[in-house]
């Protein structure tokens, strides 16, 4: 130690002085003490300890159970904030701002998912069924955020198809979701019944109609969706962040739609988000009941959010029209199944909202 003290009120010289011990009730630093320095954190620590890392170059202090920083410390803002297991998360469910003001901020992590896809229509006649929507891309990353702010975007989802579909297609793709120079890709619309899936984040399945293919995935963010695996044969399920989704049979039953991924589960449950610990889960592919195939049961969501498609054949609308996709999770819409009558066709369902969470140490 170096500089002068003052205790009690008498000013002590300490330059070159050694140690100094006393019990007092006050200790004023008139120009500067040097506190102890070391590469790593000082074995056996007491409560309200010291020392300087030399390391990492910051002031940090024993508060009785662990090392905390107490220097050159970001002050960080923006989303709903969350400090739970040793981390702070701050949760983006609708875009805003993320800002990092004092410092960098060091260790952090986070995971992108952008809007899931909108399933496909059925055609209207004939039971064609539509295909189930890709869920939206998955992005991870981590490293040094440097201060500043950071504009996020969250990728709405894709509506469902609601036009039976002999001749248009009118699903849509989700959207993308953006966070520092970071994109991740909007899920592929499901097909209408005559219509491939669309390419996105993860691919949109197929339609009934022979030949139709699911749209593929984004590299390292989803995959891609299922196929019509036979002539008139039922729609393709949604691609998933962890697995394609699951060509129709030729049986009538629609695809399933691509599992998601629940690695980040901890997150997901201290966000109150996700769907039971997934996220970025396909759509189900619609079901076929023509040529006397009949009550076929339309492709499950992938977990991770993804809608079922219409659930079972019947001359009922509202049964054969794919589910929603759960908001925030990236999740695709359920394809549409179809009775062979324009009034009873199933819409698609759409696709959910996308999500952004940053971690770090707290």
């Amino acid at each position: 130690m170096s500089g002068t003290l003052k205790l009690n009120d008498t000013t002590f010289a300490t330059e070159n002085a050694g140690s100094i011990s006393a019990t007092v009730n006050n200790l004023d630093v008139v120009t500067s003490m040097t506190l102890p320095k070391s590469a790593t954190d000082p074995a056996n620590p007491v409560e309200g300890q010291l020392y300087y890392n030399t390391i990492d170059g910051i002031v940090k202090h024993w508060n009785g159970t662990k090392w905390e920083q107490m220097s050159n410390k970001a002050i960080v803002t923006g989303g709903n904030k969350v400090i739970s297991g040793g981390y702070t998360y701050h949760t983006f469910t609708s875009s805003g701002v993320f800002i990092v003001a004092g410092d960098n901020l060091s260790s952090a992590e986070w995971i992108l998912v952008a809007g899931g896809g909108g399933g496909g229509n059925a055609r209207g006649t004939n039971w064609g069924s539509g295909g189930g929507g890709g869920a939206g891309g998955f992005i991870f990353g981590s490293g040094t955020i440097n201060e500043g702010s950071y504009s996020i975007t969250i990728g709405a989802g894709g509506a469902g198809g609601a036009t039976p579909g002999t001749t248009s297609n009118d699903a849509v793709s989700g959207s993308n979701s953006v966070f520092n120079s970071l994109t991740a890709i909007g899920g592929g619309r499901g097909g209408a019944a005559n219509f491939n899936g669309d390419s996105g984040g993860s691919g949109g399945g197929s339609g009934y109609v022979a030949g139709r293919t699911g749209g593929s995935g984004t590299t390292g963010q989803g995959n891609a969706g299922g196929n019509t695996s036979a002539d008139n044969a039922a729609a393709g399920g949604g691609g998933g962040k962890g697995a394609a989704g699951a060509n129709g049979t030729d049986a009538g039953g629609g695809g399933d739609g691509g599992i998601g991924t629940n690695a980040y589960s901890a997150w997901a449950s201290t966000t109150s988000t996700g769907d039971s610990g997934y996220y970025a889960g396909g759509g189900g592919g619609g079901c076929y009941t023509g040529n006397g195939l009949t009550n076929h049961t339309g492709g499950s969501g992938g977990l991770g959010g993804g809608g079922d498609a219409g659930s079972v054949y019947t001359n009922t609308t509202s049964l054969n029209r794919g589910d929603n996709a759960i908001t925030n999770t990236g999740g695709g819409g359920g394809g549409g199944s179809g009775y062979n009558d324009v009034n009873s066709t199933g819409g698609g369902g759409n696709g959910g909202s996308g999500i952004v969470i940053i971690r770090y140490p707290s």
